[in-house]
């Protein structure tokens, strides 16, 4: 994920700024330690935004 965003010339850092979350947040999503409705769709959102597209299934 965080080569998608440094592939558009941006950072994982700088979308959760963007977006008003914390970047230990999404980390924690990213990893798995957090398992919240929040934390999934977090998730989807920023492999959205990484990969640039409009939809995508897990």
């Amino acid at each position: 994920m965080r080569a998608g965003f440094v592939a558009q010339g941006t950072t994982l850092n700088q979308w959760c700024i963007g977006k008003g979350v914390n970047r230990q947040t999404v980390d924690k999503a990213l990893k798995g330690e957090r398992f919240s409705k929040r934390s999934r769709a977090l998730i989807d959102e920023a492999i959205k935004d990484a990969l640039g597209e409009q939809e995508f299934a897990l």
